[in-house]
């Protein structure tokens, strides 16, 4: 681990060790037990809902490398790139807030179109076909979000990602 004087960036560097190292029990002492995690599928609250979040991703994960890391007094930001069983590199960030040596907020930034293309791949479909020709782009993926009429949305989940089909 590279050595840093900031005491949130120590935290960031040792959590992301443990994860990418497959070790989610040694991950989650760095987190704290009320911690807050926005990521793209939406807003997750407490530890055990940030573990399983991460656990199914870790099961997939097959490597890592920081691109960069950066931190101060309170805030952390580590830029990487992951290499995983369906997705050869799946680029992300983390922004974490760190108090008393634990993650007290994370915002979670990485792109789900890798994922998506996966599994449309392994289904041997695309969305645009099922859905009248439309690009998948007319379709919001978050919870809420409205949809044209008479669309029927079959949520699967895969490290918490969202497709709809």
């Amino acid at each position: 681990m590279t050595e840093t004087t900031s005491p949130a960036l120590r935290t960031a560097l040792a959590y992301f060790e443990a994860w990418t190292s497959h070790d989610l029990d040694k991950a989650m002492e760095y987190v704290a037990a009320d911690v807050i995690v926005d990521a793209p599928a939406g807003r997750l609250e407490g530890r055990a809902a940030y573990l399983a979040f991460m656990r199914p991703f870790v099961q997939i994960l097959k490597g890592s490398e920081i691109i960069a890391a950066f931190g101060d007094e309170k805030t952390a930001v580590i830029v990487y790139d992951t290499a995983t069983v369906p997705v050869a590199s799946a680029p992300a960030a983390e922004c974490v807030t760190v108090s008393d040596g634990t993650i007290t907020y994370n915002r979670f930034i990485f792109d789900r179109a890798p994922f998506d293309a996966a599994r449309q791949a392994a289904a041997g479909a695309s969305l645009g076909d099922e859905r009248g020709g439309y690009p998948p782009r007319y379709f919001p993926r978050r919870a809420g979000n409205i949809r044209p009429a008479g669309f029927v949305a079959r949520h699967v989940s895969f490290h918490k990602l969202q497709i709809f089909t």
